[in-house]
């Protein structure tokens, strides 16, 4: 297990310790009930929600950052290190700080079906991007995450994975790339990065 995979482990462990314990979650965003119904629909029992402006300074003691829907504007400009308000400065600086700050959702995701594959995949590419600085879908309370990248890359996954107007596939650690996987990624531009690394 490379330290990558050991790190992200910690803290899924250490995520859903702080989870079990219910504590306190503020959103960054203005005061708005709907999202406050949404975050607690989504969190553990006996988890109290704040709105950033119902906090003290003397009284900050949460256990989660949380940020309404992210559409694709607010992607690209924090995949960019730009905050296009207050509350995506506040989630900046919380993500250089080293706290994990979470997504009620990730707009893209509802317009699987009826986007062009090409902007979908960018939709991709920035929501891992910012899943590298910390800032993750919340999934609702008991949902596991999906498990990311394949255990076995073939050239058919590679041929998939261009058709759809991706540019990378990601493999799992201690995942396979078939030889003709490698060849035909070369010949389709397609970068196949291992988790932990990059090929």
């Amino acid at each position: 297990m490379d330290a990558r995979a050991i790190i992200l482990s910690i803290l899924h462990d250490a995520l859903q310790t702080e989870a079990r314990a219910g504590g306190r979650a503020v959103l960054l965003a203005g005061v708005d009930e709907n999202l406050r119904a949404e975050a607690r629909a989504r969190l553990e029992p006996g988890t109290e929600v704040l709105f950033a402006a119902e906090m003290s300074g003397a009284d900050n003691n949460a256990t989660r950052w949380l940020l309404p829907p992210l559409a694709l504007p607010d992607m690209a400009d924090l995949c960019a290190g730009r905050a296009s308000g207050p509350f995506a400065a506040q989630a900046l600086d919380l993500l250089l700080a080293g706290r994990t700050v979470q997504t009620l959702a990730f707009s893209h995701k509802t317009r699987e079906a009826s986007a062009p594959p090409a902007l979908y995949a960018l939709c991709r590419e920035y929501e891992n991007r910012l899943a590298s600085f910390g800032l993750t879908e919340l999934r609702p309370h008991g949902e596991r995450a999906p498990d990311k990248g394949e255990s076995l890359v073939t050239e058919r996954t590679v041929r998939e994975a261009r058709r759809r107007g991706e540019g990378t596939v990601t493999v799992r650690p201690g995942g396979v790339v078939t030889p003709l996987a490698a060849e035909a990624a070369r010949d389709l531009g397609i970068r196949i990065i291992k988790q932990g690394g990059n090929k």
